[in-house]
């Protein structure tokens, strides 16, 4: 009976299903905060599909200038030389991209107003300098959007870790071993092969709406004043507006006109910088996977290498070895 008494019962599976639930929040915790701490190295790219539509609408302007010079000049050598200075002037103006949109859209409005009608050298050039304005704005929205890992995640740091925080916390993962220890029976071959970036996509993939709907409110202003925000708004706008005065003027310009582009700029930078963090994420799990003893956790630090498999007392836990000892030590106070 000495003998018996001194054995220690297994953990139930509850007990280790929320010693593992413990570990995995502790680990999105310790590698969110690494993530957003360093968001200033964020890189949110111009929004692809919105931009690629944008050079769609370069493209067809070009072909229409081509095909417009092909058919010969109507308009006379006057309005292809003032046309052609229009041109000179949309290819070389200041003050930033709202003045050069808005470039485009007074070129649609005045020089362009003979394209309906002119055909030759005169709606060449009227078609290609808008053409060139507007290749020339979007190509600089990848400078603007470059820096908003500064503007945006470097300038909101607490108030971003403080929602990651919220989210976090109020998430209760279904089977959360399999994320921590890898596929059923959570041995150590399944551990060994488990994603190590894990706990990152979860992140990414299931809670980024909330994250989202989070972050909104406290990155607000910053976003808005952002120069990404700022620069594509001037463009989006005066391209809308060049767009539909271009889809007024006759069969060529009709041809031209695309659907008007439309797109919550302030959440797409949310989202991305959002995405953004997922890189940072997964790199700084690997690294704690790999050494869960150097996991910056502020409670119950034993409790989490043990879950995440570091040697305790030179032997790595299996998942099925976990014992009510175990999770007497869990539930201790910083233990």
């Amino acid at each position: 009976m000495g003998c018996g008494a001194s054995v220690v019962p297994p953990a139930t599976d509850e007990q280790k299903v929320e010693m593992m639930q413990f570990a995995l929040k502790e680990m999105m915790l310790a590698i969110g905060t690494h993530a957003i701490t360093n968001g200033k190295d964020v890189k949110v790219p111009a929004p692809l599909d919105q931009v690629g539509k944008i050079r769609a609408f370069v493209e067809s302007t070009r072909a229409a200038a081509k095909d417009a010079k092909a058919k010969g000049g109507s308009a006379g050598d006057g309005a292809a030389a003032d046309l052609a200075a229009k041109a000179g002037a949309l290819g070389g103006i200041g003050g930033g991209m709202g003045a050069m949109m808005g470039k485009v859209a007074a070129a649609a409005d005045s020089g362009m107003a003979v394209v309906g009608d002119a055909a030759g050298s005169a709606a060449e050039a009227a078609l290609n300098a808008v053409a060139d304005a507007v290749e020339k704005a979007i190509q600089s929205l990848d400078d603007a959007f470059a820096k908003v890992g500064v503007e945006v995640a470097g300038a909101k740091i607490d108030d971003i870790i403080a929602v990651y925080k919220a989210i976090i916390n109020e998430k209760k993962v279904d089977s959360p071993q399999t994320l921590v220890r890898g596929a059923s029976p959570h041995s150590q071959v399944e551990a060994d092969a488990c994603p190590k970036d894990a706990a990152s996509n979860y992140i990414t993939d299931k809670a980024k709406g909330d994250l989202v709907d989070k972050m909104l409110p406290v990155t607000k202003e910053v976003v808005q004043n952002s120069t990404a925000c700022k620069s594509w708004k001037q463009v989006i706008d005066s391209y809308n507006a060049a767009n539909e005065k271009l889809g007024s003027l006759g069969e060529v310009g009709a041809k031209l006109k695309q659907d008007p582009i439309v797109l919550d700029i302030e959440r797409y930078i949310v989202e991305q910088i959002v995405v953004g963090y997922h890189g940072l994420m997964v790199t700084k799990e690997a690294s704690v996977r790999a050494n869960p003893a150097t996991a910056a956790v502020p409670e119950k630090a034993t409790t989490f290498a043990r879950c995440w498999g570091a040697p305790d007392n030179g032997v790595v836990i299996v998942y099925g070895a976990f014992t009510a000892t175990h999770y007497q030590d869990f539930k201790l106070a910083n233990k």
